[in-house]
């Protein structure tokens, strides 16, 4: 739960988008991905680097990786 929250937060810090408590296995999966892409560790780990100075080029693949790319009303 401590772990969610520092990654809703920053989410919602860098997008925006508010992310439901409800979220939490849309969103560790969706980060999960990231983790394996980068070999990052775990998750303390990815949001050290998300956070960092050296991190600003993750960020926009985390974003991605987090809200939904495309969407049809009709």
């Amino acid at each position: 739960p401590t772990q969610f929250d520092k990654f809703r937060d920053f989410i919602y810090r860098q997008s925006g988008i508010r992310m439901d408590v409800n979220k939490v296995t849309l969103v560790s999966n969706r980060i999960r991905r990231r983790l394996r892409a980068g070999e990052y560790t775990d998750f303390d780990t990815y949001y050290k680097h998300l956070t960092s100075p050296s991190g600003i080029g993750e960020l926009e693949q985390f974003l991605d990786a987090i809200t939904t790319n495309e969407t049809h009303f009709f």
